[in-house]
């Protein structure tokens, strides 16, 4: 009975499809509408300026808005009295947490699961259309700005001394234990990593 288990567990593993495909009634693989529709409102919650009616008509697509309140970018004055509803543009990168929330309100779901930020985290950086921001992941995970130090270094040699400038690139990176890091981000020998979330300066390598 356990291998019967193990290799109906086996079988169904082998016919899981990457995201974004399915198989049709002729058990062909083809690419999934709903998914892809996903994908491109990730990238656009993600995504400066983007056109909020095309991300109100893929939530409606893809997602329920009966019984709940419209997609809307709210920014209230700095005393809190007054309020604006922008409705053109989106003003800023929707953060992976907030994205979180607007799916579990709109109840979009990848496949049978609710999606969670660390899905969102790693569907955005392995995704290949989010490689123009790959240094810009996500405002909660990973806020990669690069810092410039002017150093100086003295050369001697028999004949002179030089002072000789060197400039250092600084990476600041929102590290959380529980995502890990790129693969891309080298850290250098010695560095121990903290076991809680923290914001980590390193020299760009």
């Amino acid at each position: 009975m356990g291998k019967r288990i193990s290799r109906t567990i086996q079988y169904k593993k082998s016919r899981e499809l990457a995201w974004g495909k399915k198989r049709d009634v002729n058990n062909n693989i083809v690419d999934n509408d709903y998914e892809i529709k996903i994908s491109k409102l990730i990238w656009l919650l993600r995504t400066k300026d983007s056109c909020i009616t095309e991300i109100k008509n893929l939530i409606a697509e893809v997602g329920t808005i009966e019984d709940v309140e419209p997609f809307e970018i709210v920014e209230y004055t700095k005393d809190k009295e007054e309020y604006i509803v922008i409705d053109d543009k989106l003003p800023y990168v929707m953060s992976v947490k907030n994205i979180e929330e607007t799916f579990k309100l709109y109840g979009i779901r990848k496949r049978k699961a609710r999606w969670t930020s660390k899905d969102i985290y790693q569907f955005i950086y392995n995704n290949e259309k989010f490689k123009f921001c790959e240094s810009e992941i996500c405002n909660d995970f990973i806020n990669l700005n690069v810092l410039t130090e002017q150093t100086t270094e003295t050369v001697s040699t028999e004949n002179f001394v030089e002072e000789k400038n060197n400039t250092i690139e600084w990476v600041a990176i929102y590290y959380d234990p529980k995502l890990g890091l790129p693969s891309d981000v080298v850290i250098p020998p010695g560095v121990i990593l903290p076991n809680v979330p923290s914001l980590l300066y390193l020299p760009k390598i």
